[in-house]
């Protein structure tokens, strides 16, 4: 009997400490992966919310009222200037 009760004592100092860091470990790795899916939902709608001013500024022929309110939506998007062509490209690809 007490032989019994020192075999789980022992086994349960073995095995706790290392259940609790696996389980540590693992949600780790779930909070990264969830921090990652947020990034990629983030970006996702930043791409969607300018698809269709790029769209307007990348089809307008230059100088026009249609490239100017595209590129006019696109500074307020950002809160400044930006290298159209580039985000642009980002945004459609």
């Amino acid at each position: 009997m007490i032989s019994s009760i020192v075999r789980s004592v022992a086994i349960a100092t073995i095995f706790v400490p290392l259940t609790l860091g696996l389980a540590g470990g693992v949600n780790r790795l779930l909070d990264k992966a969830e921090d990652t899916t947020s990034k990629s939902a983030q970006l996702a709608q930043m791409k969607s919310d300018l698809a269709k001013d790029c769209l307007s500024w990348m089809m307008s022929k230059k100088d026009t009222k249609v490239e100017r309110q595209a590129e006019t939506a696109i500074d307020e998007f950002f809160d400044g200037s930006v290298a159209y062509e580039e985000v642009c490209e980002w945004v459609l690809n």
